[in-house]
Formats: structure tokens, sequence, C-alpha cells
């Protein structure tokens, strides 16, 4: 039998005292709490502010002032659920977008879109930059007089291949190393509205061909050249030729010939009239000039070649929707997505991809994307329903066996498929991802990952508010704040957002993926803080994992441990790269994937 301790008098005030403050601070905590929840689903755009908020309350820093996760549920759980459903009901209201305004803010340059009486219908920060100051007409913004009237002759009597292309400025001080671009859009490509009449439009845009530090960086990085290498290949693209070029960098003929060929074969052109084309779309991001007949489509006209997206009704009525990228023939490969940015590879490594012989197979899983949910499935039942689909697409396109690569979480259900239909896989990948967790890993997550991760275990009735919410806030045009927010405590990934082409790219890939809404994503969650060491020892397929040294949503210590308990594990560590690895570092993957299929033969 237990008895009251014995306290003095003044002792035993103070620990009433205590337990009463306590309590009356647990009660204003709860209370903020819920009135939170209900803030969120009014107001979207303070969506990283409400986020501080309940991870600041829920997961203080201070164990003494931690709210009993018991407690917490009991008091919050219906007003959670009563604050999602308030979200549901009130359904989806996506921020229209000017159409004008769409294309100019996805140009890695300056640009303008302008109609038939040149009146200037939308610039980007760019354009307002090099200007000086927003324009209404196209002779406020281009006052240099032959590039004027360039125009003006295009807009009258057209030019072949329907694009502009000239060699010159905007500004009668602008740059000699730059070029215009003007195309005239496609009366499809957006609805008329009040705010643009129907009419004749153009997309211009100004690009700059010179190349910066970071710029010669990147083009390095990506096709493994020299310095010697890059300088000569972006001589090329400057109009040199192979003798100017032997006498400027104080080197013989023979040896700047050699350099080209090198060149040639490291970024798989034929001739220097593909390299000049490769550095200059590189460098200027043109892909968008020609891509705007496309606007509002994840495929773009000129992707069409490399790019196919199709749908496929499966056995059950559900519909799977899947990108087929690279060669139609090449060597198969079905990559698995992540939670949050879709599986479209970036255009240069599609392409790519088609020239090396590979064809890329990006399956949307249940309830992403266009993939019809999978009703009533959740941990084990799900990943066996993925792979079923998965097997079934391969049916489907006739395919035997397939290399199966999964990207982040996708690389679970890639494990799943294996130990499920090891007949059918050629070889087995992952891409920033290990399937192993300990729970002692999760106050090493970066801020918003942890706090997803602790919601997901500790109170996962609240992760269907966080995460619609979420969807929310993207719905009003905010992807790139969520990415950023989500992504701001990772060097490598804030680094590689810095890459205007690639934010924008991941962007659509956000949009894209929850187009539904975020049930799929909340199913994924638990599966993230499962551990599939046990499966992937037992699989007679060894994995081979390709991850950045600068991930740290899955630390290289995880990678580590993993092979450490899986032996016949393959680590491939790319310097530099975080978690959006395989759209800013994809020619490793293919690299890898091309090492794969040798070895197959």
């Amino acid at each position: 039998m237990f008895c009251m301790p014995c306290f003095p008098h003044q002792t035993w005030c103070n620990v009433v005292f205590l337990r009463s403050r306590a309590r009356r601070m647990n009660t204003e905590k709860i209370n903020e709490l819920i009135s939170t929840a209900y803030a969120l689903t009014l107001a979207p755009e303070k969506y990283d502010e409400f986020i501080e908020t309940f991870d600041d309350i829920i997961f203080p820093p201070t164990a003494t002032s931690t709210i009993q996760a018991d407690e917490l549920n009991q008091s919050v759980n219906p007003h959670y659920e009563r604050a999602h459903n308030i979200v549901l009901q009130m359904g989806r209201t996506k921020k229209p977008k000017n159409s004008a305004s769409n294309i100019v803010e996805r140009s890695p340059s300056p640009a303008i879109v302008f109609d038939h009486n040149e009146h200037v219908l939308a610039m980007n920060s760019l354009a307002r930059k090099d200007s000086g100051n927003t324009c209404d007409t196209l002779s406020e913004y281009c006052s240099n007089t032959e590039s004027l009237e360039s125009i003006r002759s295009f807009m009258t009597q057209g030019s072949k291949g329907g694009i502009l292309v000239k060699p010159g400025s905007l500004c009668c001080t602008g740059k000699t190393s730059s070029c215009i671009i003007v195309r005239k859009i496609s009366a499809h490509s957006s609805a008329p509205s009040d705010t643009e009449p129907k009419s004749r439009k153009y997309f211009l845009c100004s690009i700059d061909l010179s190349f910066t530090p970071e710029k010669m960086e990147f083009f390095q990085q990506v096709y493994h050249l020299t310095n010697a290498e890059a300088d000569v290949a972006t001589r090329l693209a400057a109009g040199q030729q192979p003798q100017e070029i032997s006498e400027q960098r104080g080197a013989s003929l023979n040896t700047v010939r050699s350099q080209i060929r090198i060149v040639k074969n490291k970024t798989q052109t034929r001739n220097i009239g593909e390299i000049i084309r490769l550095v200059c779309g590189l460098t200027t991001g043109l892909f968008v000039s020609t891509q705007v007949d496309g606007l509002g489509e994840t495929e773009i006209k000129d992707s069409k070649n490399f790019k196919r997206r199709q749908s496929l009704t499966l056995s059950n009525d559900r519909t799977m929707s899947y990108l087929d990228q690279g060669d139609p023939d090449g060597t198969p490969v079905i990559l698995i997505h992540n939670m949050l940015y879709g599986s479209e590879l970036p255009d240069n490594a599609a392409k790519a991809a088609a020239r090396q012989k590979i064809r890329i197979i990006a399956p949307q899983r249940p309830g992403y994307g266009k993939s019809d949910l999978a009703k009533n499935k959740f941990g084990d039942e799900l990943l066996n329903t993925v792979a079923k689909d998965i097997c079934e697409l391969l049916d489907h396109l006739g395919i035997q066996k397939a290399i199966i690569m999964g990207q982040a979480i996708g690389s679970v259900y890639a494990l799943r498929f294996a130990k499920l239909y090891p007949h059918r896989t050629a070889s087995l990948f992952a891409v920033s991802h290990a399937p192993m967790w300990r729970d002692s890993w999760l106050n090493e997550l970066p801020v918003r990952q942890r706090f997803i991760a602790r919601l997901t275990k500790y109170v996962p009735k609240l992760l269907p508010l966080i995460t619609r919410s979420g969807v929310a806030l993207i719905d009003k045009g905010e992807s790139k704040q969520f990415i950023e927010a989500l992504h701001k405590d990772i060097p490598a990934d804030a680094k590689a957002l810095r890459r205007r082409d690639l934010l924008q790219h991941i962007s659509r890939g956000l949009e894209e993926t929850v187009a539904q809404g975020s049930e799929a994503f909340c199913r994924d969650c638990p599966l993230a803080l499962r551990d599939f060491t046990q499966e992937a020892q037992n699989l007679h397929i060894p994995l081979h994992i390709i991850h950045g040294d600068g991930d740290h949503v899955v630390k290289l210590s995880r990678i580590e441990a993993f092979q450490h308990v899986v032996p016949k594990t393959k680590v491939e560590i790319v310097k530099g790269a975080g978690q959006f690895l395989i759209y800013s570092h994809w020619e490793v993957v293919l690299n890898a994937l091309k090492k794969s299929i040798r070895s197959l033969k």
C-alpha cells in the first residue's frame, strides 16, 4: 500500500500550484491548437505560419511543456476531423491563371506577351528589370529600331517554322552576345477573357548567350566535361571556328579537334551544330519559346517524340495514368515516383534517354495525378496492389521483364514488386532512399519533414487537415512557396531550386501530383516510417542505391546502415545532390541504367 509522501506545508502548496499552472497552460495550448485548426481552413496562404504554431505547441523543444499525447488527442482530435471536413466541403478553388502571365513566368529569360496591336499583355520580373519599368506597348519595351522592324515583319509575313530567332538586342545599347526569339501563340493555347480578347498573341524573349561561371559549372557537371572541353564547346556556341579556338587557347588544332570529338561523345551529339544547339538551349532555356503552344499541359508540342502520356483501365476498372518517356523501342525501365513531385523527367533527360535507347515508363500510383484511388487499401495491401497494377501495365505493353526503379518512397514499392514478381525484375534501383527505418532517426530529419513524420506517428488525426491545407495553398498558385519552405533546411535542394527551370519543373510536377488531393500522400506517410530491411535481405536481386551526399532527408548514415544490414546492396554516391537528385543530376541516373543494361546483355 502506498502512502502520500510527507512534504512540508509550503512545499506541498508549491506542488499544487505548479500542477494547476500546468493544467492552465495545457488548456491554453489546446485552445490555441483548436483555433489554429479552424483558421487553417480559411487562410491557406498562412500555411507556413500555422504549421510553425502546430509544431511549437505539439512538439515543443523542452520536454517540461509537452502536452501528453492522450490528453491532446482526446481534446483536439474531434476538432481536427471537423476542420478537415470543413475543408472538404468547401471544395477546391484554384486560382485562375492569366494565360499570358503564366507563359512569361515560365520563361527563365526576360519575356513578354503582346497582341497584334502591339499592346503588352504580360511581362515577367526579368523583363521589367531590364526595361526599368512596366511597359504598355511593344515599342516601349523594344527600343532597338532594327529588332523592332524584324519583329513587325515577322508579325505580318511570318517566317519559316513559325518562329523568329534573330541575333541582336531589344535596346540600342544591348549586349552583343544576345538574341531575340518571337513566336506566335496558338489560339487554342488559352481561352479568351475580359482581359485577353481573342486575337493574335506573340511570345517574345531575350536570350543572353554569354556564359557565366555558374552556367559553366552546371554545364560541366551535367556532362562531366573538363574545363578545356567546356570552354571549347562554349566557344563553338559563340560562333568561333576550330582554327580560331586553337589560336585563342594556344593549343594545336589537332588538340581542339580531339576535344570536340570528346564533347560530342559525352553530350551524345553528332556534330558541331548539335553542340551549339545544346549549349544555347542548356544555357538559356530556349525550350520555353517552343513550348508555348502546350500551355497548361505537362507534355509540350516539341516533346511528343520522347514524352507520351497514356492511360490504362485495370482489371478492377480503376484507371492508371502513366508517362512513357525516352525511346519507345528502348530497354524498359519502370520508374515509381516519390510522394510529391512525380516522375516526369526534365526534357533534356527524356531526350538523352531516347538517344541512349532507354524507355522510362512512369506510372502514377493510386490517388496521384490522374490514377484512380484504390479504395480501402493501406500498408501492405496498398504495396501489393501497386505491384499488381505495374504487372498489369507490363502485360498491357507486352513487356516480359523490366528494370524497376523507385524514387524516394517509390523505392518501397519497387522492393515489394521485386519480392512478388522477381521473374519480371531485371534489376532493382532506389534513388534518394533506403527502405529502412529506426525511430531514433526521427529527430535527425529537417524541420518540415520531421513535423510530418511526428504527426504520422503521434497525431495521425491531424495529418489529413495539414496535408489538405497544403493542397489548398498549392491551388492558390503558391506551389513554389510550398516547395521552398519544405526544402529550405536542405542546402543541396535549396541550391537546386535556384535553377529557375528546375523549380518550374518541380512545381508543375507537384501541381499534377496533388490533382486529386492529399489522400494518397497520407497513405504513403506511414510507409516512410516502416523498416523493410528483412524484405530486402530475402530478395535474390541486389538493390542498387543512387544517393546524394547532400540529402538531409535520408542521410548517408542511413544508407550505410542499410548496406551493413543488406551487404549485397550497391551504393553510388552523387556529390552535391539532395532529394532532387533525379531532376538535378539525371545524367548520373541514366549512366547507372546504361551500365545495368550492358550487364544484363
